[in-house]
């Protein structure tokens, strides 16, 4: 899926949704644009999640990989 911040495209996720266990796996999430302040796209990426996990029917998220690895530890923050 393409992610975009504003009107501009910053990356890609690839997600499965597992019903059975209602959870919304993020196998990848890879950010090609950087031209970003990286706590308030993480914010803006934390809200707009938490739209589509409860689209769909999901309670939890977990996230695999992330590219590049420095955005992984405010993105992991907005599950606490």
């Amino acid at each position: 899926l393409p992610v975009l911040y504003g009107d501009e495209f910053i990356g890609r996720m690839d997600c499965k949704v597992h019903r059975q266990r209602r959870e919304l796996e993020i196998k990848s999430l890879h950010f090609e644009n950087q031209n970003f302040d990286i706590d308030t796209m993480a914010a803006a990426f934390g809200a707009a999640l938490r739209k589509f996990r409860s689209f769909q029917q999901c309670d939890s998220v977990s996230l695999k990989r992330v590219e590049p690895k420095k955005l992984l530890r405010p993105l992991l923050s907005l599950q606490e």
